[in-house]
C-alpha cells in the first residue's frame, strides 16, 4: 500500500468536501472594538438608561462576555443617590450578534439638581468565543450617562429678587409691589 502526504490528503479531503477547516500560518487575527454608546435622559421620565455597546464586527462563536463598570470617581452623579450602581454588571454579545445594551436605574431623587452625568465603560472581557478565535478586543471606549433634573429649583432671597427684576422688566414688577404694599396697609 502506497503512502500518502499529509498535503496529499488534505487535497483529497478537499475535494471529496470533507475537509470544513484547517489551520493556516496566515490566517489573519480578529480585532474587535467595542465602542459604548452615550445617552440622555430624563430623571423620572426615563426610570432606565438604555447604553448601548457595539462591536465593529460580529462577535465570534461563543459570543463576548463583558463585564461593565458603572460610574466612576470623579462623576457628577452619585451612585445609588442618582442611579442604582450595579459594580461589575455582565453583558454578553451573542455569536452573530454586534451590540447588546447595559440597563442603567435612574433614581427620581425629588431633589432639585442641575445636570449630572456618570461613565459606562467595559472594564474584563471574561469570555471570547472558542477556541478557534484568534485576535483582541479593544475596549478602551468610555460611554456617558447625563441626567436632565425634573424637579424645579427652589426660590432663595437671591431668586426672589431675579423674579422680581425679571417682572420689572415687563414692566409688571410696581404692580407686584404695589399690592403687597396695600395689604401691608389694610394690615
Amino acid at each position: 500500500m502506497k503512502r500518502m502526504t499529509k498535503t496529499a490528503i488534505a487535497l483529497a479531503a478537499l475535494g471529496s468536501g470533507a475537509l470544513l477547516w484547517a489551520p493556516s500560518a496566515h490566517a489573519a487575527e480578529a480585532t474587535y472594538v467595542v465602542t459604548v454608546g452615550s445617552v440622555t435622559v430624563n430623571e423620572g421620565a426615563q426610570p432606565t438608561a438604555s447604553v448601548p455597546l457595539t462591536l465593529s464586527e460580529v462577535a465570534p462563536s461563543g459570543g463576548l462576555c463583558l463585564r461593565v463598570t458603572v460610574g466612576l470617581e470623579g462623576d457628577s452623579a452619585l451612585a445609588d443617590n442618582d442611579y442604582v450602581a450595579e459594580s461589575g454588571q455582565w453583558v454578553t454579545i451573542s455569536a452573530g450578534d454586534s451590540s447588546a445594551t447595559v440597563l442603567v436605574p435612574i433614581i427620581d431623587d425629588f431633589e432639585a439638581e442641575v445636570e449630572q452625568a456618570f461613565t459606562v465603560l467595559v472594564s474584563r472581557i471574561d469570555c471570547v468565543g472558542v477556541t478557534e478565535f484568534a485576535g483582541s478586543v479593544d475596549t478602551s471606549d468610555t460611554g456617558r450617562v447625563t441626567v436632565l433634573d425634573n424637579d424645579a429649583l427652589p426660590l432663595t432671597g437671591g431668586s426672589v429678587g431675579l423674579v422680581w427684576a425679571a417682572l420689572g422688566l415687563l414692566g409688571l414688577g410696581g404692580i407686584a409691589v404695589g399690592a403687597t404694599r396695600r395689604r401691608a396697609r389694610l394690615a
